[in-house]
This record gives structure tokens, sequence and C-alpha cells, in this order.
């Protein structure tokens, strides 16, 4: 058993990569974090959203979103996204299109943290048209210690886009820490509620996320991740 344990580190090594959130774009479990993986590096996915913590389906129906993203040039995060809302019967319902885009403005030092602007679906022809919309800051600060690493995460996100719904307005932030390089746990404020997950990250390019929102009902997805 500690033979098999050994090998699984060994192979599961991954120093400073940032996977995907929920919403596509880099982040812990929903919220964003303002870093940004290599330099071309294109990471797609798909999550699972339950019904309760989404405006876009008026909490009746579970969402699945696709997504990839794009790390264009070291400070620029593009993100596609395409959600579809499941078991969804009637005939008015197409599948939601947006785009995100996060630019980091400032790399943390040792006294300071690393600090980025984001915009999540900043333009629609249709406002009604126009989920999930949020503007915001968003800073963090990595820390090392013996016993792992830790990522503390604080934002602020504004709804000055007229938008049909919004995601992270308010206070948000979290903490994620990572005992081993294959393993991170993560604690999250989304501006409205609590969540915990756990992610797994392998081979540096495969990214399982899973977790409770409001500690209650399970959201989760995959990704993975290749350069150019």
């Amino acid at each position: 058993m500690k033979k098999y344990f050994f090998i699984l580190l060994i192979i599961s090594i991954n120093v400073n990569i940032f996977p995907q959130s929920l919403t596509g774009i880099s982040g812990l479990f929903s919220v964003p974090y303002p870093y940004i993986g290599n330099d071309g590096e294109v990471s797609p996915g798909v999550n699972f959203i339950d019904r309760h913590y989404t405006d876009y389906s008026k909490g009746e129906r579970d969402l699945l979103n696709v997504f990839v993203t794009i790390n264009y040039l070291p400070f620029v995060e593009l993100g596609f996204r395409a959600t579809r809302q499941l078991n969804y019967h009637g005939k008015g319902h197409t599948v939601d299109r947006m785009f995100n885009v996060k630019i980091k403005i400032y790399d943390e030092n040792e006294y300071l943290p690393t600090l980025a602007l984001g915009f999540n679906n900043p333009y629609s022809t249709i406002e009604n048209a126009n989920h999930f919309n949020s503007t915001y800051f968003v800073a963090a600060k990595q820390i090392d210690t013996e016993v792992g690493d830790f990522i503390t995460v604080i934002g602020y996100g504004i709804d000055i886009i007229n938008a049909a719904d919004y995601q992270f307005i308010g206070l948000f932030g979290g903490l994620s820490f990572k005992p081993y390089d294959f393993i991170e746990l993560i604690v999250e404020n989304d501006a409205e509620r609590f969540n915990g997950a756990i992610r797994l990250n392998f081979f540096e390019h495969i990214h399982l996320l899973a977790g409770l929102m409001n500690f209650s009902d399970f959201s989760g997805g995959f990704s993975f991740s290749f350069r150019l």
C-alpha cells in the first residue's frame, strides 16, 4: 500500500498550477482568484451545478456548463462557456453562451498580494439574456508552511452592467490548503453562502473538483489542461 501511495505522490506533483473553478475561470470552488496559468495554456472542462444556487434556472433545474479557458499572454485569462438547464422540456430555452476575462494587475511579492480585475459576461446584445454577470477585483496571497501550502483570497464584485442575474456581488473570498501537491482542500464564501470542496490534481493536467454548496448540495466538475 505504501508503495502505491509513493507512486501516486511522484506522478501527481504539479507545483504552481491554477485549475478552473465551477465558472470555468481559475479559482477556488466557485469564486475566482487572481492567478493565471502558464502562457499559452488551454483548459477545457465540464461542470455540474446544483439547481438551488443559480438564478439562471430560478432554482428549478440543475445546470451543466461546458467551458474552455485560454491563458493569452502571462497576464490575461479568457474564458468561453455554454450553460444548459438540465431536464428542461419547454420550447423557449436555448443554451446560455458567455465569455469571461481576467486581467492580472500585480504579481505578489513578500509583502503584497497578487491583484486582478475580472469581468464575467461583460457584454450581451439583450439585457435579459445576460446571466452570471459580475465585475470584480480580487486579491490573493500564497503562504508556504511546513505542513502545506495555503492560498488566501478576498475580492469584491459589483453589478455596474445591467443584466438578468449576477454572481459574486459584494465581498467574497476563501482559503485553500494543499497538504500534498495533488490534493487541495477549499473553504469559501461566494458573497451569498459558505461552500466546501476538494480538488484532485493529477499529472499536472487533470483536475477533479467536488464540493458542497452551502455545505449541503453537491456540485463539481472535471477539467484538463495542455500547452499550445
